[in-house]
């Protein structure tokens, strides 16, 4: 476990495509990640009022991101569950969501918003605490503000697709990886001009659409309270565990309260991040069986209040 964890953890691309040759099968590599120890997750907390509470992600309850989010969510009962930062080698994004998710549900609030640390003020929190307060939270399961950023949609992938990888070294890698892991399908979400014009005609059958919470939503408790806990699943390695949840949530309230973010500051964005994201990809297409006509008819029972 340790000498793959280095491997996996490794910000060399290299060491990444060492570690999945240790597997043949999604379910080797699936049995991996079911066996990986969870890193830290500490709570510290902020006394405030309590019929929302706010939940953050951090790597420094002190750091200039969480001090930020004490200003945004001031007044509010705040809880920050802090990782090991950056020598955490077995951080665990869901695990640290559900310790903080489960903590906050001790107050009873109507409900618990959940954020990453790493977003700017754009309304005042006021705002999103009246409009919860105008939304049955017994009928909804959340609610977010739906912008085309959020919007994914998930699309088979295709001959032509495994072609348009081969003109990039880093797509090159993770398309060999797909298919050596048999992953039928791939996310796509709003970009720029160009980049939709060519999924139109690489991906041209679209077989889910979905909101996505991304690093900012609000959960009502009753929705909460029938995930048992678990309403993470932690068998994803920082990344899919987003999308996992937001195919759970049946009534989705689209309020108009808007937060922004800086986008991946903690955990970051490069081409190793991104070749580890392959065993979530492996992991949530081997869980949601999307050729099961019974999957898609329940993820399109899904309904979004405006």
């Amino acid at each position: 476990m340790d000498e793959l964890n280095r491997l996996f953890t490794s910000k060399n691309p290299e060491d990444v495509m060492k570690f999945y040759s240790y597997f043949n099968t999604p379910r080797e590599l699936i049995k991996w990640a079911n066996n990986r120890p969870h890193g830290r997750a500490k709570i510290y907390e902020i006394n405030g009022k309590r019929n929302v509470v706010v939940v953050v992600l951090t790597a420094d309850h002190n750091g200039k991101y969480a001090n930020n989010c004490k200003k945004i969510f001031r007044g509010q009962q705040i809880i920050f569950v802090e990782s090991g930062g950056a020598s955490d080698k077995f951080f665990n994004y869901s695990r640290n969501c559900n310790v903080g998710l489960n903590y906050a549900m001790r107050y009873k609030p109507k409900w618990v918003v959940l954020s990453n640390d790493d977003m700017y003020k754009i309304d005042d929190f006021s705002k999103l605490v009246g409009e919860l307060q105008d939304i049955d939270n017994t009928k909804f399961d959340a609610a977010f503000h739906i912008n085309d950023q959020r919007i994914v949609q998930i699309a088979r992938r295709t001959l032509l697709s495994r072609l348009a990888t081969k003109f990039s070294h880093r797509h090159r890698l993770m398309g060999g990886l797909f298919d050596k892991f048999g992953v039928k399908y791939t996310f796509l979400n709003k970009r720029g001009p160009f980049y939709m014009r060519a999924t139109r005609i690489i991906y041209p059958k679209r077989l889910v659409k979905f909101a996505n919470i991304l690093d900012f939503c609000a959960f009502s408790r009753d929705f909460l309270k029938t995930q048992n806990k678990k309403l993470f699943d932690e068998n994803f390695i920082n990344g899919g565990e987003d999308f996992d949840v937001s195919l759970r949530i049946r009534k989705l309230a689209d309020i108009s309260f808007r937060i922004g973010t800086y986008g991946a500051r903690t955990i970051g964005y490069d081409a190793a991040t991104k070749l580890r994201r392959v065993v979530n990809r492996v992991y949530f297409f081997t869980k949601l069986d999307l050729s099961n006509r019974a999957t898609l008819r329940r993820i399109k029972r899904f309904e979004m209040h405006r």
